[in-house]
């Protein structure tokens, strides 16, 4: 391109010399313009096959509704945490966060309300954990965290701060509010536990929050 500018103006104020004249140079202006024109096609298409598997990928990746993890996408990560951690002799700490009557609030409710409950949720989420931390929406109105290198204490202040954050939500119907139960469960990872079995302790710990009145957070380790 750069080499065509000069060779454009030189035609416009030289009387002998035009964009047609028939000479060597005429023909190297032209191949240049080819090369260019198909250099410009090519990185198009690339640019724009690029910007669409990224989509792709981030379509595959992220529950549609709340943009976060799916299950399938967080577990291949969770897995990948759990092996350092294994390596590392560090804890990991799950939180298994269920959100309360909601079937009762998508009857009352209607389920558009209940969907922006879901994404609100999954915001929270969001800003109470690290970049390094994971979270997912891992089926329904249920959602699975897992944070890194994070004591069973530390998990319960994490989860304590995201009920806090969830009972002083802003929705449309500002009236509503609404609260979840959280299980958290710590271990190090080793060969006695699974990354599975980390996940079931620390659903088992939401159940005992959910019959310990809801709106809590319970929290267990391999000795319960």
């Amino acid at each position: 391109l750069v080499s065509l500018i000069p060779r454009t103006v030189q035609s416009f104020f030289m009387n002998e010399l035009s964009l047609f004249t028939q000479n060597a140079v005429q023909s190297a202006t032209f191949l240049l313009l080819t090369i260019l024109l198909f250099v410009n096609g090519v990185g198009f298409i690339l640019l724009m096959y690029e910007k669409a598997d990224g989509l792709l990928r981030e379509l595959s990746n992220l529950d549609p509704l709340t943009k976060i993890y799916n299950r399938r996408f967080f577990m291949l990560k969770a897995e990948s945490y759990y092996l350092r951690h294994k390596g590392d002799k560090k804890p990991i700490t799950m939180l298994f966060l269920d959100i309360d009557f909601f079937k009762k609030t998508n009857d009352t409710q209607g389920h558009l309300f209940g969907d922006e409950i879901l994404k609100d949720l999954a915001q929270n989420l969001l800003i109470s954990i690290r970049p390094i931390d994971l979270c997912c929406r891992y089926g329904g109105e249920e959602f699975v965290l897992l944070l890194h290198e994070t004591s069973l204490e530390q998990g319960i202040l994490v989860g304590e701060r995201i009920r806090e954050n969830i009972r002083n939500a802003n929705l449309w119907n500002s009236q509503y509010q609404y609260t979840v139960s959280i299980g958290a469960f710590s271990a190090i990872p080793d060969s006695s536990i699974s990354l599975e079995q980390m996940i079931e302790k620390s659903d088992q710990a939401m159940y005992r929050a959910k019959k310990a009145g809801r709106d809590c957070v319970v929290g267990i380790d391999l000795s319960d």
